[in-house]
């Protein structure tokens, strides 16, 4: 497994690549696929987007982008909240 985190023209990317056996287009479009769907919300919710790919037998790789204003707006609420 990698992962890979770089800030870059106004925004943070997160990129997690496995060796495993790849991820099909049916597994990513599918509905029922709670985690990755949850994923997907998370990244909209910040004004990001998730990007994910497959190669049968060289495994998968998700590419979550993220601005870097929507970053700084979740620490701020989240260090804020911490102190009620």
């Amino acid at each position: 497994m990698e992962v890979r985190l770089a800030g870059a023209n106004g925004h943070v990317m997160l990129e997690v690549k496995d060796n495993g056996r790849g991820i099909s287009r049916a597994e990513i479009h599918n509905t029922k696929s709670i985690g990755l769907l949850g994923i997907r919300e998370r990244a909209a919710l910040l004004g990001g987007t998730l990007r994910i790919e497959g190669e049968r037998g060289k495994g998968t790789t998700l590419t979550a982008r993220i601005p870097k204003t929507s970053v700084a707006l979740t620490r701020l609420h989240s260090h804020e909240n911490s102190h009620h």
